[in-house]
């Protein structure tokens, strides 16, 4: 049953998983005519079980007989196209009869823990695709933190459960349990994440004769999101794998869970007699710290910087911070008079945001001199038109020869770097490590609706913004959808300036939960020649929420990652073409679905931590090498820190 010929109806706060509303489909589909809709009720978890597995259990065990409603339904309604509805009080009250299908399940995410139980036999998945983690604790309560992580694991497809005492009321899309043997043996985890020394010292007893089971010890006082401990035979043994810390993030994570269960088992088929063996430790370190000599690694000399360029600074700073680098960004306005000594014997300075000038030329001829090397990051107002071909302004191209290094994201201002004799990188906008952090805690729970709202962060100097706004004006006389525009109001085109369905908000109102709240992001960039003139940091924001992006075609040519050509638009000041893939995304809920999940699979690829860790450590790695390959460097190159070292510490079991 497509998703045009019925309805699913969930009252805010509820979820519903996606075999639920397969089972849904399929009784509706062969239920009498007379049936107005079938429904899921609100059902509570077994111990031990998150709401998918849950449900999946239910349309399993449970026999598919129908049951009329009493009443107005706690839970999910799918309702035949033409029957009217209303949604009170978390209830859905529906115009006919309405049938109750038990295997089929509701979960609401709000309901109090309640009492802690042994965990159950169906808290593990009937079908072993998902790997199942368990985050023990024996000596206090779970706290929000961790439940965050788990929910977030939840929704990656890790089976991610709760042992405790004790734990924090909130949002859970599982059900916690109680922390004891009989639980570890229910669940038969994959991975056992220990939050407490107790739980450390527990664990291995719990787990005798489970030889896949590794454990992955949460360490608060950890500097690094993870830590990997070696396994090798007749070296290092024991179930410990990892540690982590309280700034792991849930998608590296679960790419971590997926490569330890991959093995090798940590227990061997036959036990060995016990003896005491050294066990190697090692700690894989993303860079390596030289000893300090009181200068800082990295300097960001800054001019005047725009909203965008402001963002790229910070997220550029953040993430070499991330990475063991420590930064100092200089923020000098119009002016080098106040540029700080460190800029003079830094290992790398970057320009961003200025655009030369006598204290700047001297500072790029000193390190010359010195052997440093000296970055310029490209600006959007150093490119202009050509011809139909972006080029470099000719202060930013003498800057750039004068530097011999220079930047930008890709697009336009990298292509302008290709007609001069500086050696280029492409370094893409690199979003904070609190920005992320902030757009994947914003994305929605799975759950469907009839109001519809259309995010367009508009911009200025863009000459096909009024084909974009014609083209949501055209849908907006077919469709009942909202749309919201983020920017001045000065800028909005006549078709929707006075629209009344139309709203304006600013800059400092937007915040990651108004994001979230959008069902499409429509993205006008600045082009030049046919190439992206801005970088793509409002398109990760909205694939790290996500949110699904209409962009110009021309923009795809510049963005790591796959972006579907449905999202695509050929032809931007055509205006039929924004309304074309607007209808695209807005018309089917499937579709717009499926399209939700690409961004938030390429945002997690493209700008997870480790991909932010490799942008980084090649940056500086380019720089220095750089430097070198140029004779600039008389005393073996610039001292700075090595990225992707690894340390080795030897332990004593």
């Amino acid at each position: 049953m497509s998703d045009q010929a019925a309805r699913l109806v969930v009252p805010e706060g509820l979820v519903v998983d996606e075999s639920a509303r397969e089972r849904l489909e399929r009784q509706l589909e062969s239920a009498p005519a007379s049936w107005a809709g079938v429904a899921a009720e609100v059902s509570p978890l077994a111990p031990g079980a998150s709401y998918r597995v849950h449900a999946e259990w239910n349309a399993l065990e449970l026999p598919g007989t129908l049951a009329p409603a009493s009443g107005p339904v706690r839970g999910a309604v799918l309702v035949r196209p033409g029957v009217s509805f209303e949604v009170r009080d978390g209830h859905v009250e529906v115009a006919g009869s309405v049938a109750i299908d038990p295997g089929a399940h509701t979960h609401d995410p709000h309901l109090p823990v309640g009492p802690l139980e042994p965990a159950s036999e169906r808290g593990r998945p009937p079908f072993p695709r998902r790997p199942v983690v368990v985050f023990l604790a024996l000596a206090g309560p779970v706290d929000d933190d961790v439940v965050r992580l788990v929910n977030r694991l939840v929704r990656r497809d890790v089976e991610a459960r709760i042992a405790a005492p004790d734990v924090a009321p909130g949002l859970h899309l599982t059900r916690p349990c109680l922390a004891e043997a009989a639980s570890i043996r229910a669940l038969a985890p994959d991975v056992v994440v220990t939050l407490d020394d107790a739980a450390a010292a527990t664990v291995d007893a719990w787990c005798e004769g489970d030889r896949s089971t590794v454990v992955v010890a949460y360490d608060r006082a950890l500097r690094d999101p993870m830590e990997l401990v070696s396994w090798q035979i007749g070296r290092a043994s024991g179930r410990l794998r990892a540690r982590i810390g309280p700034r792991v993030d849930a998608p590296a994570f679960a790419a971590l869970v997926v490569r330890l269960c991959a093995g090798p088992h940590p227990m061997p088929p036959v036990d060995r007699p016990a003896g005491t063996e050294t066990k190697l430790v090692v700690r894989e370190r993303w860079t390596g710290r030289a000893p300090g000599d009181g200068r800082a690694p990295c300097v960001i000399v800054t001019g005047v910087l725009d909203a965008a360029t402001t963002a790229r600074v910070d997220g550029l700073a953040d993430n070499l911070d991330a990475a063991g680098v420590p930064v100092v960004v200089a923020r000098v306005g119009t002016s080098a008079r106040d540029l700080p000594a460190s800029a003079r014997d830094a290992a790398v300075v970057l320009l961003a945001g200025v655009s030369g000038g006598s204290g700047i030329d001297a500072l790029v001829a000193e390190r010359r001199r010195a052997g440093r090397p000296t970055v310029f990051d490209v600006p959007t107002d150093a490119v202009e038109d050509d011809d139909g071909a972006p080029r470099l302004t000719r202060a930013a191209a003498a800057l750039a020869e004068r530097c011999g290094l220079a930047v930008a994201p890709g697009g336009a201002r990298h292509d302008a770097l290709d007609a001069i004799a500086a050696r280029a990188l492409l370094l893409p906008t690199l979003p904070s490590r609190e920005r992320v952090s902030a757009l994947r805690e914003a994305r929605p729970l799975p759950r469907s609706g009839t109001g519809l709202l259309i995010g367009w962060r508009i911009g200025s100097g863009v000459p096909y913004a009024d084909a974009a706004a014609g083209g949501i004006a055209n849908l907006l006389t077919k469709r009942p959808d909202l749309v919201e525009i983020v920017g001045d109001a000065a800028q909005v085109p006549a078709a929707l300036r006075e629209h009344a369905r139309v709203t304006v908000i600013g800059e400092r109102s937007f915040t990651p939960e108004v994001l979230a709240g959008w069902a499409a992001h429509v993205w006008t960039p600045r082009l030049v020649g046919g190439a992206l003139l801005d970088d793509a940091r409002l398109l990760e924001e909205s694939s790290l929420t996500g949110v699904p992006t209409l962009l110009p075609a021309a923009a795809a040519a510049a963005i790591d990652g796959f972006v579907s050509p449905f999202v695509q638009v050929q032809a931007p000041e055509r205006t039929e073409e924004w309304a074309n893939a607007l209808h695209h995304v807005l018309d089917d809920t499937g579709v717009r679905a499926l399209r939700a999940g690409e961004a938030r699979r390429r945002a997690d690829t493209v700008d997870g931590l480790a991909s932010a860790r490799a942008t980084v450590g090649r940056f500086i790695g380019w720089a220095g090498y750089g430097a070198a390959r140029a004779g600039q460097a008389q005393t073996g190159g610039p001292d700075i820190p090595e990225p992707m070292a690894v340390s080795l510490e030897g332990r004593r079991s």
